[in-house]
């Protein structure tokens, strides 16, 4: 006699009716997975605001992942697309070494973040002066790395012209803090020391949740709004970053050393030991702006703000605060800091405690000054400070001329700098004018004068190419501020080579 319909089902070991009813909630939730990951991937156009392909290094901090791709969009920019090499620097492949060739060292700025393999500087220049140009940029590094980059490749490929770009929206900060005091990396990002977790869990695919994944992506960004606060807002900077002091301090503190050893100087005991005491009270204030800033408390609880953010492309402190500091080293240059920032008011109206430290620091260094010129009374006076840099040009100029390469320095301001207008974008209403500043560009070109190195300050190629040159709402070129430094940059050199 046939057996009822269904009685078959109902004898089926309750093992394979689970199996098979898990096997079905597997499925549903794989394909709500990945339609949600298609969903989240198509709005973002497949693009993230941070590079996500880094790999530790030892020496560097990181280093790029070779043969990675990715596709970049900050905020409402142009979406671009980055390709990495085989030897791990953007672009294509190299060809083979050329005694002609041109190796371009620098941070994000040279790597060209928010704009096409070719449309970086670098690429353009190639066309420009008909010779083959490295990008040898990497996003993080600074100046200790540049020099690192550019040693390896003049051992390896014999360039004959060495390219260095030091970029002042970080590089004076950074020229005493290598890379890896500075950044780790975190399942691809890179991120600044004090944020990142101590250790995390690896399990298989976690990489590819965690650095590629949009829908994942977009929920560790809400949740980072949500626990976070306005952490991001009013971060200007962690300690790694550096300060005032890198600016001022420790270069200044060396020079007044110099000064009073020398022969002839009339020293107060008294100015001398008030000097001391400024010497101090600017590094305490500067543990308490580090101490403010870095949030220490929070910032040791891994959070991704450097990874999820995207205020701005490369993880950094404030433009505002970063160019408050720039001014207050531009005036202690001149020593006239007379209420720094009374003009520096935020869209929010009023100073912050980050900015009143800064204000007291700048105070300070107004004092500073004056008591330095008291040291150096009976001293034969130089016509300018030497820069923060002349020491490094010299060590990079050592290293090239020993391996048959010519250095040549390129001075890239912050966009602040250029333009005064750039402010609004950083939601600032009449932003300060950052033109004074620009004494410490020029300082440093003129020691790399001295040296006998070729130069070209980016500052007027930029403001030509004004408006457009600079990225919405961040300090990274676009297509059109990379095509006018490499016109500027080829110019300066083919006047190096037709010189007889």
């Amino acid at each position: 006699m046939a057996e009822p319909s269904g009685t078959t089902d109902l004898r089926r070991p309750r093992w394979r009716r689970v199996l098979a009813v898990c096997g079905q909630v597997a499925l549903g939730l794989g394909v709500g997975a990945a339609l949600t990951e298609y969903a989240f991937r198509v709005r973002d156009d497949g693009a993230f605001p941070h590079v996500n392909f880094y790999l530790a290094d030892r020496e560097l901090g990181v280093r790029l992942e070779p043969g990675a791709s990715m596709r970049f969009r900050l905020g409402d920019n142009p979406l671009s697309t980055i390709h990495v090499n085989s030897a791990g620097f953007r672009g294509p492949e190299w060809p083979p070494p050329a005694t002609s060739e041109i190796v371009v060292v620098g941070d994000s700025q040279v790597f060209g973040l928010g704009v096409d393999d070719d449309a970086t500087f670098s690429a353009r220049l190639a066309a420009a002066v008909d010779r083959p140009v490295v990008n040898a940029g990497v996003p993080t590094y600074g100046p200790r790395e540049y020099l690192a980059v550019a040693h390896n490749l003049l051992d390896a490929r014999k360039p004959t012209t060495v390219v260095v770009v030091l970029n002042f929206v970080n590089d004076p900060f950074e020229l005493e803090r290598p890379n890896r005091e500075r950044h780790v990396v975190w399942d691809g990002w890179a991120v600044r020391r004090e944020t990142a977790p101590r250790s995390v869990a690896w399990f298989p695919g976690r990489r590819w949740l965690f650095s590629r994944s949009h829908a994942f992506y977009a929920l560790r960004r809400w949740l980072h709004d949500r626990d976070a606060g306005d952490i991001d807002d009013i971060d200007a900077g962690t300690p790694s970053e550096g300060g005032l002091q890198d600016l001022i301090v420790d270069r200044s503190a060396r020079q007044d050393r110099e000064r009073a050893s020398k022969p002839g100087a009339r020293t107060s005991a008294q100015a001398a030991a008030r000097l001391r005491k400024i010497d101090a009270d600017l590094k305490a204030a500067q543990v308490d702006l580090d101490a403010l800033v870095g949030r220490a408390d929070l910032t040791a609880s891994s959070l991704p703000g450097d990874i999820v953010s995207d205020a701005s492309s490369e993880s950094s402190r404030s433009v505002v605060a970063t160019a408050a500091m720039i001014r207050a080293a531009a005036h202690d240059r001149a020593a006239r800091l007379v209420g720094l920032l009374d003009d520096e008011r935020l869209e929010s109206g009023g100073e912050g405690p980050i900015h009143r430290l800064i204000a007291a620091q700048g105070d300070l260094a107004v004092e500073r000054g004056r008591l330095r010129q008291q040291l150096a009374t009976g001293v034969a006076q130089t016509v300018r400070p030497a820069s923060l840099f002349r020491a490094y040009l010299a060590e990079f100029k050592a290293v090239c001329d020993q391996l048959g390469a010519e250095l040549v320095v390129v001075a890239l301001p912050i966009d602040v700098q250029v333009d005064r207008g750039e402010w609004a974008k950083y939601g600032v209403v009449d932003g300060p004018d950052m033109q004074g500043s620009l004494v410490l560009v020029d300082d440093l070109l003129a020691d790399a004068r001295d040296l006998g190195l070729r130069t070209l300050d980016a500052t007027a190629a930029l403001r030509a190419a004004q408006p457009g040159a600079f990225l919405d709402h961040d300090i990274h070129m676009t297509a059109k501020g990379h095509a006018a430094v490499a016109t500027a940059l080829a110019a300066t050199l083919t006047a190096a080579r037709e010189r007889p």
